[in-house]
């Protein structure tokens, strides 16, 4: 799961319409086939707000996934 620098999400490069809890819900869904062990990680801009990481976060707790990693992406010199 991406969250870029204006808290819009991607999953597997794939941009997802909303941020609406039931919509990215749905997206991960899909996207993990039911399966709940494998690592879910979320690579956040570094711009991107805390709600809208935390948000991602507490969707894959109610999906049931435990191995929940963050990384933080910092733009480079003239990226914004």
């Amino acid at each position: 799961m991406v969250v870029d620098s204006s808290g819009h999400y991607s999953i597997n490069g794939q941009s997802i319409a909303s941020k609406d809890l039931v919509d990215l819900s749905t997206a991960i869904k899909q996207i993990s086939n039911d399966r709940r062990d494998l690592m879910f990680v979320i690579a956040a801009d570094a711009k991107a707000t805390h709600q809208d990481v935390i948000r991602v976060m507490d969707v894959a707790g109610q999906l049931g996934f435990v191995n929940v990693n963050i990384s933080t992406k910092v733009p480079s010199r003239g990226y914004e």
